[in-house]
């Protein structure tokens, strides 16, 4: 199928960026990813955990590229419903210094498409490591000035801007990983639009934010093609000087638990540095980005090649400055850079090995070219 245009980025992003979500509660951004697909005339499939997958192959036979993304974000679920209060549980990591005396909007097929305000009064945690001060919030109980129409299961977020873009900085609640779900997307709206040959999978996982649950699943099931290619696509902490927004697409070698495949960071840098030739505003970063995990650690463990990219990430998990709960941050710059090096590397999988293999050449030919300089220096010393 033909596009007449491109979705705008912004637009992407505010649509997909709006939408509530939280662990295993994901349905409807995959209802949003499923009517991206069927508008493109692409096809669409759920596995068994509920992962959804959209297939672009035009012309291709080399090995698919899968560009991974997660679909849940930190939320609270309602659990229990009383007079003018709920009882909710959160799903995901955020410190119990926040919270207290925050605004959430319940969201629910009963409720106004605005939500409902709720006030938190108390929150619940457990200690993170066992002897530490550290402690995560796994609940909470917040007032509400009517529970009319809120059901058990509704989704409760914190009440802080769905999107706004001011200075090409991104706020939103839900940057991670709904940004990585947009660049996904966006990267396949671009192939469609120039019929380029390629042969990409879109991978949106589910329940990230409670141990990488999807990815695992989908990685053991062996649905992807055993050859595939796989880059994680995320946002990460910039916390710590990890990285600068603005300063482009991170090529992600590792993540707090692992290293990646050294052959997919090799092709990723090569396509990168391709690139820069070409856009003279093309930026990237390399980097560990170390303040968690991400979904790439599941899949290379489990067989895949795999790579990792990220955007840099201010208020991980909306944790803001002084205990507040504030929007996450991105710069949109970084979002485009990093749409632009999936796409060229949707187009170049077939030169995978070649990077490789030319690195290896060269090493070899290295070896050979200075062994005879060392023999005749290790001689004359002797």
């Amino acid at each position: 199928m033909t596009l007449s245009k491109l979705k705008p980025l912004p637009v992407l992003l505010k649509e997909i960026l709006s939408i509530p979500t939280t662990s295993y509660n994901e349905h409807l951004v995959i209802d949003y990813i499923r009517e991206f697909a069927i508008d493109r005339g692409l096809n669409f499939k759920l596995d068994q955990f509920g992962n959804a997958y959209i297939f672009y192959n035009h012309g291709d036979s080399s090995r698919p590229l899968v560009l991974q993304a997660h679909t849940d974000h930190p939320a609270f679920i309602v659990e229990e419903i009383s007079e003018g209060k709920l009882v909710l549980k959160f799903l995901g990591g955020l410190s119990a210094q926040y919270g207290i005396g925050e605004k959430i909007k319940i969201h629910g097929d009963a409720l106004p498409q605005n939500g409902v305000t709720a006030t938190v009064e108390t929150i619940q945690s457990h200690e993170l490591h066992t002897g530490t001060s550290s402690r995560r919030i796994i609940g909470a109980i917040a007032k509400v000035n009517s529970v009319k129409n809120i059901n058990i299961g509704d989704i409760g977020v914190w009440d802080v801007e769905h999107f706004s873009l001011k200075r090409k900085i991104v706020h939103a609640l839900q940057c991670d990983d709904l940004v990585g779900c947009a660049i996904v997307l966006s990267t396949i709206d671009r192939m469609v639009f120039g019929e380029h040959q390629g042969n990409v999978i879109g991978l949106f996982t589910r329940a990230e934010e409670v141990g990488l649950e999807g990815a695992a699943a989908s990685a053991a099931d062996g649905l992807l093609p055993k050859d595939s290619l796989v880059i994680s696509i995320e946002t990460s902490s910039s916390e710590g000087g990890r990285a600068e927004q603005g300063q482009g697409a991170i090529i992600r070698v590792g993540d707090k638990q692992h290293i990646f495949s050294p052959k997919m960071s090799m092709w990723m840098t090569s396509v990168a540095n391709r690139l820069k030739t070409i856009h003279d505003n093309f930026l990237y970063q390399r980097k560990l980005m170390d303040a968690g995990g991400t979904e790439a650690t599941a899949f290379d463990l489990l067989g895949y090649e795999t790579g990792a990219a990220c955007i840099a990430l201010g208020n991980w998990h909306n944790a803001g400055k002084k205990g507040k709960i504030e929007a996450e941050t991105v710069h949109i710059d970084d979002v485009q850079n990093l749409i632009l090096l999936c796409e060229e590397l949707a187009k170049n999988t077939s030169h995978f090995l070649q990077v490789h293999e030319e690195m290896v050449s060269f090493w070899k030919k290295r070896a050979l070219d200075v062994t005879p300089r060392l023999i005749d220096s290790a001689q004359s010393n002797t």
